[in-house]
């Protein structure tokens, strides 16, 4: 310690003047005949016993000078013992602790809230209300979108290499329309009620592979699928928030001439027929329109 190699200096000292007297007492010897008993609160003088004479002068000086290291009131260490709550040093390993603590989970009554929330789960779909329409109006939507980052695809450079290039720059606006033309359209109804459900069955019994039923309701469009033989979707927040959907049923198609960069959104008011879906839609059956024989009438009550 600092105190320790202190005596040494001071020890030494007086020992080479040792001996240059006529004891001639090695430094070394003088600071084995000290016992020195040190504690984590200072240096403790437990005693200290010269074997050999020396002069006055110079025990007064390693008296001294053990004196000054020693902190006053502090001559006699004591053990404090342990005062709050101490912790090992020492970094824990997250997985065996993550592992203790997953012991005491009650995993099967966490397995059973999954279970009744995957198999309710359609049961708690958001409820809408959105109204119908006395007579038939078209409202047109810009699917166009602002860029939030560069689109990049693949090219194969003239030495056949491949690499990154930038198809659609950042802030560029984009229609979806001018690069891709839907085949399908979405029908918009409410399958709560009994004449938009007979409305859209009619609808999928004549145009199968182009007209694709979404439910805005919220009801559980399970029984629906299975009872039609064929998906029935469920309308999400997000998709509303792209297409407000302003009354029901109601047909989002692509439109064409003069609005072929435009989605059509036409709601239909009693009564309902599939010849509607023709006339909003042409591309989705000939030009013709059909008679009345040919058209599946879907009176309100």
């Amino acid at each position: 310690t600092v105190q320790y190699e202190i005596l040494q200096d001071l020890a030494s000292g007086m020992a080479l003047k040792e001996i240059h007297s006529r004891r001639h007492i090695s430094y070394i010897r003088l600071l084995k005949e000290i016992s020195i008993s040190s504690s984590i609160l200072g240096v403790d003088i437990a005693k200290i016993e010269l074997r050999k004479k020396m002069n006055t002068r110079g025990a007064l000086l390693i008296a001294t000078a053990l004196a000054l290291l020693s902190p006053p009131g502090l001559s006699r260490a004591t053990n404090l013992g342990v005062q709050g709550m101490t912790w090992p040093i020492i970094e824990i390993d997250m997985r065996k602790f993550l592992a203790e603590q997953a012991a005491h989970v009650n995993w099967s009554h966490v397995e059973n809230r999954l279970t009744h929330s995957a198999h309710h789960y359609l049961e708690t779909l958001p409820r809408r209300d959105i109204p119908t329409i006395n007579s038939t109006t078209t409202r047109w939507i810009d699917p166009s979108i602002i860029l939030s980052r560069n689109i990049l695809v693949p090219k194969k450079s003239a030495k056949g290499q491949w690499h990154w290039v930038v198809l659609y720059r950042k802030g560029t606006r984009f229609n979806p329309l001018s690069v891709e033309r839907p085949i399908q359209a979405m029908l918009f109804f409410d399958s709560a009620s009994r004449v938009q459900r007979t409305f859209v069955r009619a609808a999928l019994r004549k145009y199968p592979d182009r007209i694709m039923p979404v439910d805005i309701d919220g009801n559980d469009p399970q029984p629906l699928s299975k009872s039609w033989g064929q998906p029935v979707f469920e309308a999400t927040n997000a998709m509303l928030a792209r297409f407000p959907v302003f009354a029901i049923p109601a047909l989002l198609y692509p439109g064409s001439g003069a609005e072929h960069l435009r989605l059509g959104m036409t709601a239909f008011g009693p009564p309902y027929s599939t010849s509607q879906l023709a006339v909003a839609w042409p591309q989705l059956a000939p030009r013709t329109v059909p008679s009345s024989q040919e058209t599946d009438h879907v009176r309100a009550p």
